[in-house]
């Protein structure tokens, strides 16, 4: 059992299970590895760049091998690791981390990590791993993840700025022109035949843009060739939400989605504020109330990972039990050319829409709408 500063070490030159110490102060996680071979660890480093890192391994173990048949047990306990990739937007610090290998699995005994503002711990355990990684076998995994804090935006990709300041701003371009025809003819992921892993993810806090979710549950689960997100829950904008998702590859050219949301007591108001998209209803912004709505789906991607419009189908509807219209200047402006103040603070009460996608289109089912004031319209 020895504690090796891994600011000391490079690559073993040497045969099997040794170490040569060398005042290498950087290196690559990212081509790290190890791997087991006659009973003994080989460290291997390919490819050096400029990676802060810092702390130590902390690694106890012993092992054997007789006809190509490994017995190889160690726990390896690392601490106050920080680690910078070249393309990654900000430092992650390892403050504990603790694994145990034997050859069935390896078993995260703990993990507690900080990046920026968020923080993770994880346990967990892969089966298998060793002939998955020998490409012998498959890999099973469980693994179940907590913060109190993630912030989203912090990974989020930057906007490149378009020029110095006082540039002239470049100039517009058809978006359609724009794609590349690598873009349109990638093909779709390819979820693996021999993986078998779920992850459960409880989050007290998750930031998102202008949004913060509250109270994040939810379930990964990739198996039989597709991703299932199920029973991912959260509090925001003063309501719920709830969401699932499958994206399916196996047996087909094309992969297939499945999906499902259902949010309740959003505030209209929290709703304009925080997400861009709804900006584009202008009315929302003199609507004061709360919104519910639910939709399911299904639907096939083409190459490029685009939806296929006519293949989706899917039924939705839109609950608005209370809303209040104000400060709209159109009505006002019709109310004041039909001399009349009845269309002055609007209210709808138990408005309720459904809709349908079919054939590549959105089919609203006829809808009534009355207001308090007496008035009502038909779509």
């Amino acid at each position: 059992k020895n504690n090796w500063d891994i600011r000391k070490i490079k690559s073993a030159e040497g045969g099997a299970g040794t170490i040569q110490p060398a005042e290498v102060m950087n290196f690559n996680l990212d081509v790290l590895k190890y791997r087991i071979e006659k009973g003994s660890f080989i460290y291997e480093d390919k490819k050096s760049h400029v990676s802060a890192a810092a702390g130590y391994f902390d690694l106890a173990g012993k092992g054997d091998a007789a006809q190509g048949s490994y017995n190889f047990f160690t726990d390896a306990k690392v601490l106050n690791l920080v680690y910078h990739a070249a393309n990654a937007p900000l430092p992650v610090q390892v403050k504990e981390m603790q694994l145990s290998f034997n050859p069935q699995n390896i078993t995260l005994n703990n993990l507690s990590a900080i990046a920026g503002n968020s923080d993770v711990t994880a346990t967990g355990k892969f089966e298998n791993a060793l002939a998955y990684f020998s490409g012998k076998g498959n890999l099973s995994a469980t693994l179940n993840l907590k913060s109190n804090v993630f912030d989203a935006n912090e990974w989020l990709p930057k906007n490149k700025p378009d020029g110095p300041p006082g540039s002239a701003p470049p100039p517009a371009s058809n978006p359609l022109a724009t794609k590349s025809a690598d873009t349109v003819k990638a093909p779709c992921y390819q979820v693996p035949a021999n993986i078998d892993i779920t992850a459960n993810a409880t989050f007290a806090k998750v930031l998102y843009q202008k949004l913060i979710i509250e109270k994040v549950k939810g379930q990964l689960m990739i198996k039989d060739e597709a991703i299932n997100i199920s029973d991912l829950s959260g509090s925001l904008l003063k309501g719920t939400a709830k969401a699932s998702l499958k994206y399916d590859t196996k047996s087909t050219g094309h992969p297939k989605v499945a999906f499902a949301y259902a949010i309740h007591n959003f505030d209209i108001q929290e709703t304009y504020k925080r997400i861009e998209t709804a900006q584009l209803a202008t009315a929302a912004k003199n609507m004061q109330g709360s919104f519910s709505s639910e939709l399911t789906g299904k639907g096939i991607l083409n190459p490029g990972m685009n939806m296929d419009y006519n293949s989706l189908e899917g039924v939705g509807s839109l609950a608005i039990p209370d809303v209040r219209i104000t400060d709209q200047p159109v009505l006002e402006e019709i109310g004041t050319a039909a001399k009349t103040s009845s269309l002055n603070n609007l209210e709808m009460k138990n408005v309720r829409a459904t809709f349908k996608f079919k054939n590549g289109s959105i089919i609203l089912a006829p809808t009534d709408i009355k207001f308090t004031n007496g008035y009502g319209i038909n779509i």
